[in-house]
């Protein structure tokens, strides 16, 4: 990245027999659930015309890896925290939008995500005894919404609507599993 050379890596993409060879430009690297990730700007040829496009590459799914001798210039206004500052983790390319969540965590939920943000936006709105509301200007990606999911009875979406449903439907689905006969 410092010294501004394209990457060519084999990269083993889930749900793929073969292992497709690409050509990046390494802007920075991401560190999410103690997996590394490197964020690559690639650029294809669409119609005869070249489409940049980045990509988000976990490390541990590169095969192989070598320096090429082609140069790239990474913009002197390119900030990777400006980059990923209204994401989550990992997932950026989903084309969902930023917006104001509100969360309520109850007991020592509250406290952990009082005394380590879930991210950079985190606001305190209301404390009790019993739960703490939390707001954010977030995009909902998957990542995200599986966090909200895997925290079950201990978080609570109050806003948007559509995401207290989702994670609502999520827990319901995941009941009805348990329940006898759910293998369906």
């Amino acid at each position: 990245m410092r010294k501004g050379v394209k990457l060519e890596m084999g990269y083993n993409k889930y749900g793929l027999d073969t292992t497709p060879v690409v050509v990046i430009e390494p802007y920075c690297l991401k560190m999410f659930r103690s997996r590394w990730y490197v964020l690559g700007l690639l650029r294809r040829e669409v119609h005869d015309r070249v489409v940049p496009s980045f990509s988000l590459f976990a490390l541990d799914k590169v095969k192989w890896l070598r320096l090429t001798d082609a140069k790239f210039a990474l913009p002197k206004d390119f900030c990777a925290k400006a980059y990923f500052a209204d994401y989550f983790g990992a997932v950026v390319f989903d084309g969902t939008k930023p917006e104001h969540v509100v969360l309520r965590a109850y007991g020592r939920e509250a406290q952990d995500i009082d005394g380590h943000a879930l991210h950079g936006s985190q606001e305190k709105l209301h404390e009790t005894e019993g739960y703490t509301d939390f707001k954010y200007y977030i995009c909902p990606t998957t990542d995200f919404r599986d966090y909200l999911i895997g925290r079950g009875r201990r978080l609570k979406v109050l806003s948007p609507k559509w995401l207290a449903d989702e994670v609502r439907y999520s827990h319901q689905e995941a009941a009805n599993a348990y329940e006898e006969g759910g293998d369906n």
